[in-house]
């Protein structure tokens, strides 16, 4: 399924030409780095709702990583300047995407997918947390937000582009891809208890984070 979107990107892609500033090695571990900060706090039982009411402790919540292959499929998507509803799936995918307007040049994507992330993070805190499990109100409320802390996701990828209109504002689109992903209303987001106490196999508890690796 990955593969099927990867080529159905870059072919579409190919129709667009955009700008294509791409994204530094620091720009992507300070995006890996804020949603790991965002999965450590749930996982530690730290990370609270609107009401003060506390999300997690998770024991199962994994660790990620930057995807390469995933960042080539947002960046495609990216340009195709998607700013519809963000998708709930596609296979075993998630994505979550935002979109800016500005009037000055792209010269900063770090800063510009932070935002986004920030953005979707949020979201959580100003919705009211009844437990793990997905319920239509969750997804009305936060789904950005627990795209990024769907427990069994190990690999992120994002891209960006930006949409020039002369005497206009440029468009900038910011797409993130998660793997493995899943939204299914009454599925849970992670599994409640002692942090750690569930890391799946083959995997350990980093302590500091309460993050399974």
């Amino acid at each position: 399924m990955l593969e099927i979107l990867i080529f159905t990107l870059t072919i579409l892609n190919s129709i667009f030409a955009v700008e294509n500033p791409g994204f530094s090695a620091k720009s992507k571990d300070a995006i890996v780095s804020l949603h790991n900060d965002f999965r450590s706090k749930c996982a530690r039982g730290v990370l609270l709702d609107k009401n003060g009411q506390k999300i997690g402790p998770a024991k199962n919540m994994r660790k990620l990583y930057w995807s390469n292959v995933l960042e080539k499929s947002a960046q495609n998507f990216a340009q195709l300047h998607p700013n519809g509803p963000n998708l709930e799936y596609f296979g075993n995918l998630t994505v979550n995407i935002d979109y800016f307007e500005t009037t000055q040049r792209i010269s900063n994507c770090q800063e510009i997918a932070l935002k986004a992330g920030l953005n979707w993070r949020d979201r959580i805190g100003s919705a009211t947390w009844k437990g793990p499990v997905i319920t239509r109100e969750y997804l009305e409320e936060m789904d950005e937000s627990l795209r990024m802390l769907w427990a069994e996701t190990t690999e992120i990828g994002c891209g960006l582009s930006s949409k020039i209109r002369p005497g206009k504002p440029s468009e900038i689109y910011v797409v993130c891809i998660y793997h493995p992903g899943g939204l299914d209303v009454g599925a849970e987001i992670f599994k409640s208890g002692k942090t750690c106490s569930g890391c799946p196999a083959n995997t350990k508890c980093e302590e500091n984070t309460g993050l399974c690796i």
